[in-house]
C-alpha cells in the first residue's frame, strides 16, 4: 500500500477536506489521521 502524507489545518470543527488526491473512483483507501500535540480537541461523544 502506498502512503501519502498531508498536513491539513482544520477550518471547521469536525471536518477535514482533501482534494486533488491520486485516487480513482471505486478505489478503496485507508484513512488514518493524527492530531498534532499542540491541539486540544473538544471532548465529543459519538
Amino acid at each position: 500500500m502506498q502512503a501519502i502524507r498531508l498536513l491539513q489545518t482544520v477550518e471547521k470543527d469536525g471536518e477535514i477536506h482533501l482534494s486533488d488526491l491520486p485516487v480513482v473512483q471505486g478505489q478503496q483507501v485507508e484513512v488514518v489521521f493524527s492530531l498534532s500535540p499542540s491541539s486540544e480537541p473538544k471532548k465529543t461523544s459519538f
